[in-house]
């Protein structure tokens, strides 16, 4: 199944992948150019949640999208934990091509405050916080919403981590 651009999808997405800047938590650029890539039939459910979300003033920020196997090696090098890196024998289903992590920012481009910054591996990046304040919970549940609605599903551990829930019919790149 092919591959497109998030921006030919969502053209005002904002592209930010982190991996591809030393703002991770490996502390250095890992991508050498930017895979800012998704399954076509992951990006038909993004852009019906970044449709939702801007009808709520607000824009997708892409964090990462498709991954190759060579940086899941990396990453998996650096935290070998599987709640927050998939091992690379079994791979992510961000190297399947239909996981995206996102934040919010409005519709100027400005970036939301959110309950953790990305690759946050507390206890501040579980999807189910409780005691979060307004602005951010209502923000959090929107976000949900509209990828669950969407057809995404929620990684608990990462509130920025949604999956493709036809996840399995996309094989490991």
């Amino acid at each position: 199944m092919a591959f497109d651009k998030i921006q030919h999808w969502i053209p005002d997405a904002i592209i930010d992948l982190k991996y591809s800047t030393d703002d991770n938590f490996t502390g250095k650029a890992i991508y050498e150019c930017q895979y800012d890539r998704l399954r076509a039939g992951t990006l038909v459910k993004l852009k019906h949640a970044a449709d939702l979300l801007r009808l709520k003033g607000y824009r997708l920020v892409i964090w990462d999208a498709y991954r190759p196997m060579e940086v899941q090696k990396v990453l998996w090098r650096t935290v070998s934990d599987p709640d927050f890196v998939a091992p690379p024998e079994i791979g992510s289903k961000h190297n399947r091509g239909c996981a995206v992590d996102v934040t919010l920012a409005d519709l100027q481009g400005n970036y939301l405050v959110m309950p953790s910054p990305f690759d946050d591996f507390s206890e501040a990046a579980s999807a189910a916080l409780e005691g979060l304040e307004e602005p951010v919970y209502s923000r959090l549940k929107g976000l949900q919403e509209a990828m669950l609605s969407s057809g995404f599903e929620i990684y608990l551990k990462e509130w920025w981590h949604f999956t493709d829930s036809d996840w399995e019919t996309y094989e490991l790149v």
